[in-house]
């Protein structure tokens, strides 16, 4: 390697590193693809959809599997391959949109177009806080409709989006409806699923 593409790397390494630690978290500074491991199924789809990224990345499975951990491996690949790309918790979102529409007048849609509008979006931690047993979707409309909102506008533009949940295929069905459930398990999607308790729940993150 030429010192010209040593230093690219280097920063590109420290590009990496400091969104990671900025926009995900500082435990989460220094993850890598090359540290991803997990059953070969899943590890095809993910290679595959790495290769060739359209439509949405699902990826949901028990409390603890390194969903968070798993978006921050991607940063670096969203780097090399994407002109702009964000990554955000959704109650991060919840929480900015509640404030823009405080600000200005009930008129969130500029601001979630703004959001989400980027090449790439990793969208993580879909549900945090809700109860599934418990959930009344009456009371959660406004969330159920800003995320209805997000998958629809992301689904109809192609662009890649990766969501994660711990909630399974049942719970998000329940919660967010069939509208939401038709754009994120759409065949075209890829959808990565860990719920075997046998499985290790840090299997994705080896650090």
């Amino acid at each position: 390697m030429s010192r010209t593409e040593q230093e690219k790397q280097r920063t590109l390494e420290q590009a990496v590193e400091s969104y990671q630690e900025r926009s995900i978290g500082p435990d989460f500074k220094g993850a890598s693809p090359s540290l991803l491991q997990g059953p070969a199924e899943c590890m095809e789809k993910l290679n595959k959809y790495m290769r060739s990224p359209r439509g949405f990345l699902v990826y949901i499975g028990c409390p603890g599997i390194g969903k968070t951990y798993f978006c921050s491996t991607l940063v670096e690949w969203a780097f090399k391959n994407f002109s702009t790309f964000r990554y955000h918790r959704e109650i991060d979102v919840l929480r900015r949109l509640r404030e823009s529409m405080s600000e200005r007048h009930n008129d969130y849609a500029r601001e979630l177009e703004y959001l989400m509008d980027d090449d790439l979006i990793m969208f993580d931690d879909v549900g945090s806080g809700i109860n599934p047993d418990r959930a009344n979707v009456t009371s959660l409309e406004w969330r159920v409709e800003v995320f209805f909102s997000f998958l629809d506008y992301r689904h109809r533009s192609g662009k890649p989006t990766v969501i994660t949940s711990n909630f399974n295929r049942q719970e998000i069905y329940k919660i967010y409806c069939k509208r939401s459930y038709s754009r994120l398990f759409d065949t075209r999607n890829t959808i990565i699923e860990l719920f075997d308790e046998t499985e290790d729940k840090r299997s994705w993150e080896n650090r």
